[in-house]
């Protein structure tokens, strides 16, 4: 919007490693390993398609795929949340 595609672009690792991060360190527990892992696969998803909206690239399958995998993976959460598997408390 404010066409600065150089600060876009640099902004873009740094985002996506944080979200990654963040996965990881919630890994061994799937109330939010899963909604994390979503959150990265969305931010990558974003990533994917504001450079190719920035640079005319045909990223559009690729980011598609990424949102894709993260909506999948909320779906995923929901039925291990109906299953009872997992739960929206937080652990005291």
């Amino acid at each position: 919007m404010l066409k600065l595609k150089l600060l876009g672009t640099c902004l873009i690792a740094p985002t996506v490693i944080v979200a990654l991060i963040i996965a990881w360190r919630t890994r061994k527990n799937k109330n939010l390993f899963l909604p994390n892992l979503a959150v990265a696969f969305w931010i990558s998803a974003n990533s994917t398609w504001m450079l190719g909206e920035f640079f005319e690239l045909p990223y559009f399958w690729y980011s598609l795929t990424l949102f894709l995998g993260g909506t999948g993976l909320i779906g995923w959460f929901f039925i291990l949340l109906l299953q009872k598997k997992v739960s929206l408390e937080q652990p005291s």
